[in-house]
């Protein structure tokens, strides 16, 4: 089961990844991280909140349910 994660946690890490590559000089894997980050940024953000123990939609007062039930 996926571990589910914050679209801003996973940019924040991928940055400090990429500033310690090119500190340590490897071009190579500066570029691949700039990758992972574009197709970061170029996902589809949930409008939806979900639960941090199961993964389960959860309803919010802000959010409508999804599936159109009640």
């Amino acid at each position: 089961m996926a571990t589910l994660i914050r679209r801003t946690e996973v940019l924040k890490r991928i940055n400090q990844l990429e500033e310690k590559a090119m500190a340590a000089g490897d071009k190579k894997g500066g570029e691949w991280l700039v990758k992972a980050y574009n197709a970061v940024m170029s996902c589809a953000v949930e409008d939806r909140v979900f639960c941090a123990q199961c993964g389960k939609p959860v309803k919010t007062s802000k959010i409508p349910d999804s599936e159109g039930g009640a």
